[in-house]
């Protein structure tokens, strides 16, 4: 059994440490998005139902020796692949941006980690197949080898956020994962060759297993089995979007989750009484009834509670399905069926939340929908054993419906005062009319966050809100650019901006400026443009030539330093890190270094860090040191315009002019000591958190 156990665990430790490593690597790419995540575990879903599947396959339609040598051959195979395409490089980036680039993500990763991901999916069902027929082991046994794996996933999981990711670079990390990878291919190999070989006669097992391992399950099981995969794996998936959404992108809480979702698999199929409904039950009505509370009081909930509250739904949700599973699970005859259909069940769940959701649903609801089928699935299941009284069903139904009022009034309360609404790959805009100004005052709210408002009167709408206000840091910097010529004209300027919320920048642009834009979402793109905000039509009938291109910021300013060389921009406006999805690519040191390429030699950039988590500017002081420029801090309050909100802002420049104009604003505070050094093969945000 160690033989097996040994190539079952560390197979289950490289699968699940894989994940967060190639999500991290490919996560600068597509803009640091919260869907970014849940479109990976899609690709992992399938890959693992993939997985299931050849495992199911061998096991049923060939010989032991057929099986082995099938295998072996995969195994070659898989090392190949790792060792060509693991881990991906900067040429599988993808250039343009889009509404919805799942097809790219997925492609990325089926191309590059595709078959040792399939191989290691099946490793688990495989070997124990393997492992039930040739040591004659009864049901409770192999099934504990399940445990086994699920033990060796959480470890995989607790090793990336605490181990790996403070301590190793991106490669580095990768090249450690490939040779892990090596000494599983042997061990697995070793478990190939050992089936070859006669099995023993079975010992019969001290005690009849309760489940006859030759009743084949029925068809209404079988719909029991893919709706409890299925909701448990929409609830991991709803819940990691909604604290990556309101919090980080940040593979800590895309772990966090996911561990809490195996340790239940651990719980449930550790042994028979390991799982007690009556407590779960408990536990997750209590659970629901926090977390509606929560979603319902979300601004003024600490970080901490916040985190606390999904994850105790997302615990207790899981135990349920999970519990369920384990108590309808069929003998080992129907082992490798059972494993497959979980994981129809998990990939159906997938789709729902990352492809079905976003082109139904207006918001994040897909929490609410699986908090509703939680209560349902408690009824279904005491419905099947015939343990549901009278009054404990009235009493489960009027919960239901009491839950699905209060989560219909956040809905509504969600939507309140929305006059536009859009859901995408890379989060939920809402357009709200002010309740005190309506009809005069729109906001634009990426989530919970808002990005950019306009005055409509006629008198205030060309001036600058919120975060870019004139007093603020890049109000500073963009007054001060347009400076005379010698002969005494208004010499115009030419400013580049990474992130466009609804155009504010542009309220700064005069005759003859050029202002370009970068922005990913192509619905941010609309909404500038729309009917609820006019600074960039407004810009250009001052005069100014204002441009959008669509795509990861990053990407468009490589490619055009390639193709038509520096754009010589005065100023660069980087407004990308107010949100929780922080994208890291582009403040790294590397990056910084395209910055500069494309400035001219006194030009200035302004970099927008206000975030209520996160303290990024560690990173841009040292980024100074490495240009041998100057930052200023400039952080203004509400008091900085008409309609202001506090902003922090890091100008970065050696232009002496502009940082005595800095200096002398009454918001100037001195720069942090400390620094910190980002590189496209290590950032880490965790000991950037406040």
């Amino acid at each position: 059994m160690k033989r097996f156990g040994v190539a079952i665990a560390l197979g289950a430790f490289l699968l699940f440490l894989v994940q967060p490593l190639m999500s991290k690597i490919i996560l600068p790419w597509y803009g640091g998005s919260a869907a970014l995540w849940t479109t990976c575990m899609l690709f992992f879903q399938a890959a693992l139902l993939v997985g299931y599947c050849y495992a199911h396959v061998l096991t049923t339609w060939l010989s032991p020796r057929r099986q082995a040598i099938v295998h072996l051959i995969m195994i070659a195979g898989a090392l190949v692949a790792t060792f060509l395409f693991f881990p991906p490089d900067d040429s599988w980036r993808p250039l343009s941006g889009g509404a919805t680039p799942y097809g790219h993500i997925l492609w990325t990763l089926t191309a590059t980690v595709g078959l040792p991901f399939c191989l290691l999916s099946a490793n688990s069902p495989l070997l124990q197949a393997w492992f039930s027929k040739q040591a004659g082991a009864d049901d409770a046994t192999t099934y504990r080898l399940y445990s086994l794996s699920n033990i060796g996933s959480l470890l995989g999981l607790l090793a990336y956020p605490f181990v790996l990711e403070p301590l190793l670079s991106l490669t580095n990390q990768g090249i450690w994962w490939a040779c892990l990878f090596v000494c599983y291919t042997v061990s697995a190999g070793l478990c190939a060759l050992a089936i070859r070989k006669p099995a023993p006669a079975p010992i019969p097992a001290a005690t009849a297993h309760p489940r006859p391992t030759g009743e084949r399950p029925r068809l209404s099981l079988i719909v029991y089995w893919l709706v409890l995969s299925g909701a448990g794996s929409v609830i991991l998936l709803a819940v990691t979007n909604q604290l990556c959404q309101d919090i980080a992108v940040i593979p800590f809480l895309w772990v966090v989750p996911l561990m809490l979702y195996l340790i239940t698999f651990i719980i449930a199929f550790s042994h028979d009484n390991a799982y007690r409904r009556s407590w779960t039950v408990s536990g997750l009505l209590l659970a629901i009834a926090v977390a509606i509370w929560v979603m319902m009081t979300l601004k003024t909930q600490p970080l901490l509670m916040q985190i606390c509250a999904f994850s105790a739904l997302l615990f207790f949700g899981c135990l349920l399905f999970h519990g369920e599973l384990a108590r309808s699970k069929p003998g080992t005859r129907y082992l490798t069926q059972f494993y497959l259909l979980m994981s129809v069940g998990g990939v159906v769940g997938g789709l729902l939340v990352c492809i079905v959701a976003p082109w139904l649903l207006l918001g994040y609801w897909e929490l609410h929908a699986v908090i509703l089928c939680s209560i349902v699935v408690v009824l279904w299941a005491l419905w099947r054993d015939g343990s549901a009284t009278r009054w404990t069903s009235i009493g489960l139904v009027t919960v239901l419906v009491i839950t699905g009022s209060l989560l219909w009034q956040e809905i509504a309360d969600d939507l309140a005062d929305d006059v536009e609404t859009h859901r995408d790959f890379y989060g939920v805009l809402h357009v709200k009319d002010s309740a005190v100004r309506p009809g005069r005052l729109y906001y634009l709210f990426h989530g919970r966050t808002v990005h950019g408002c306009q005055i409509r009167d006629q008198d205030m709408r060309a001036e600058p809100t919120l975060y870019y206000t004139r007093a603020a840091g890049v109000g500073l910097a963009l007054q001060d650019v347009p400076r005379l010529a010698e002969d005494g004209s208004r010499r115009p300027a030419h400013v580049g901006i990474v992130g466009m919320g609804v155009g504010t920048v542009a309220a700064f642009a005069g005759p003859g400026d050029r202002y370009r834009f970068f922005e990913i979402d192509p619905a941010v793109d609309k909404i500038a443009r729309g009917d609820y905000f006019s600074y960039l039509d407004d810009a250009e009938a001052r005069g100014a030539e204002v441009s959008v291109q669509i795509g990861d910021g990053r990407s468009l300013l490589k490619a055009e330093l390639t193709a038509t060389g520096s754009q010589n921009f005065d100023v660069m406006v980087l407004d990308a890190f107010s949100a929780g999805s922080v994208p890291t690519h582009l403040l790294t040191r590397e990056c910084m270094e395209l910055y500069w390429s494309h400035l001219k030699p006194n030009g200035i950039l302004a970099v927008h860090v206000s975030n209520r988590l996160l303290d990024i500017k560690p990173v841009l002081a040292q980024a100074a040191i490495d240009a041998q420029r100057e930052a200023v801090w400039i952080s203004s309050d509400t008091k900085a315009g008409p309609i202001a909100s506090p902003a922090d802002w890091i100008l970065i420049t050696s232009d002496q002019a502009c940082l005595e104009t800095a200096r002398k604003s009454p918001n100037y505070r001195p720069m942090p000591p400390r620094t910190v050094a980002w590189t496209d093969s290590y950032s880490h945000l965790l000991n950037l958190l406040r």
